[in-house]
């Protein structure tokens, strides 16, 4: 018997013990599950997979035994990927489906935790930490692809399937494209680069490189992974271009993507050179050079390098002194007829002649300080007639040369001579010799 003294304890234990809540909470069906000793931390992560509650969305009790004294075992209703795909659409459907591996093999949970993550979609990692579980690791160059770089790599790839290689998201440079929708415009301007058609990775590493843009090479030497031939002219070249010599390279002329040209230039001929070289053809009332008039530096240009001064693509005395030999007038040779520079006497080769008598031979073709072309001539433009310089360089010196054109003929006063006239039809007089003293 219990002692009557003890009653109003017993009582008053009785009902304190069932005012408290219990240590271990009494909750249906998850709640039984998930408990403060049980699986307590299943469903804490930000993402909570919605099968997970309740439980018996996946699992199912059975009769064996479990660890916990009289309570069941809980076993997968479906093995993977069937289970899953009772609530996901199931993958590799389509036709020509690739699959990621870990789909194929029915392992969703390689990438997936099925009850919680902390992470969206509830992957088991961060999205680039969980694919380098598996890929190799590239991303260590100094260009890093956007995406590639901040673990994002769905944005390119889908996880699952695809009917593109590499499960790309996309088919070839219509992938970059819904990115770099500016380069997808460029390429209306006409003339692609051959590189793009081949695929933008041709030049480019998807995920990252050692040089900007994720390039495999620095400037002008990638471009001379194809063009072996410009390559082989600037090694040989004393001179070469400067934009191709700076950051920029060859792209300081040609898109890279596409342009307007053959050549992916923007701008046709000089209108291109002029974009740099803004005072080289002077006013819009000059005279030009034919090769000019004709948009066409390159007659007398190599825009690369060449052996020669100026980048001229052949000799070109830049002396206004020179022995006469065909050697020293190569460049002027090349359009030029030499016939106008080998006889004292013609009525054919030149123009510039007093009847018969070649002006041209006369200050070409002497034995002692022989004229260059250059000494009267402009090789880009000028304001008189058959590019004559306005000024004649004379050492420290420079005199107007005064020239005047007729039908017939013309004439100068250059500082060499008295005013000359000369005539094909009615030859003139010989020049007087000027003055010993030359003005300061």
């Amino acid at each position: 018997m219990i002692d009557p003294l003890l009653i109003p304890l017993v009582f008053f234990m009785t009902v304190l013990i069932s005012l408290c809540p219990p240590l271990i909470p009494i909750v249906e069906a998850q709640d039984g599950c998930v408990t403060q000793k049980c699986h307590s931390t299943m469903l804490k992560g930000k993402s909570v997979h919605p099968g997970a509650d309740p439980c018996e969305g996946c699992h199912e009790a059975t009769d064996t035994t479990h660890p916990v004294k009289g309570k069941k075992t809980f076993k997968l209703l479906q093995e993977p990927p069937d289970l899953c795909y009772t609530c996901h659409d199931a993958f590799g459907t389509g036709e020509g489906m690739k699959l990621h591996s870990p789909v194929e093999e029915g392992t969703c949970t390689v990438c997936h935790n099925p009850h919680q993550s902390d992470q969206e979609k509830l992957l088991v990692q961060p999205m680039g930490d969980l694919c380098f579980g598996c890929h190799e690791n590239n991303i260590s160059d100094a260009s890093v692809h956007g995406p590639a770089g901040v673990g994002s790599c769905t944005e390119c790839h889908n996880p699952h399937q695809s009917k593109y290689d590499k499960l790309r998201v996309e088919e070839g440079e219509k992938l970059c494209f819904l990115c770099h929708a500016d380069i997808q415009e460029d390429l209306k301007k006409g003339h692609v680069h051959t590189a793009v058609t081949m695929g933008c990775p041709s030049c480019h590493n998807p995920h990252s490189g050692p040089y900007k843009m994720m390039l495999p090479a620095d400037g002008k030497d990638l471009c001379f992974q194809c063009h072996s031939d410009i390559s082989d002219i600037i090694k040989k070249a004393k001179i070469i271009h400067p934009p191709i010599q700076t950051e920029r390279s060859c792209v300081s002329c040609h898109s890279p993507h596409a342009g307007k040209t053959e050549k992916l230039t923007d701008k046709m001929g000089k209108d291109l050179c002029l974009e740099c070289h803004k005072g080289i053809i002077g006013t819009s009332d000059q005279n030009l050079h034919g090769p000019i008039k004709q948009g066409a530096c390159v007659a007398c240009h190599d825009p690369h390098g060449t052996p020669n001064d100026k980048l001229l693509k052949k000799h070109y005395v830049m002396d206004y002194y020179a022995p006469y030999n065909d050697t020293n007038y190569e460049l002027c040779f090349s359009c030029h007829d030499k016939e106008l520079l080998r006889f004292p006497d013609t009525s054919f080769a030149t123009n510039f002649r007093d009847g018969q008598r070649n002006l041209h031979y006369l200050h070409v073709n002497r034995k002692k300080k022989s004229r260059t072309c250059r000494f009267c001539h402009e090789p880009h433009s000028s304001k008189n007639p058959k590019l004559i310089r306005n000024y004649i360089q004379f050492e420290q010196w420079r005199l107007p040369t005064n020239f005047e054109k007729t039908e017939t003929g013309g004439t100068c006063t250059p500082g060499c001579h008295k005013k000359v006239i000369y005539d094909r039809e009615t030859p003139g007089k010989e020049p007087e010799k000027p003055p010993k003293t030359l003005p300061p």
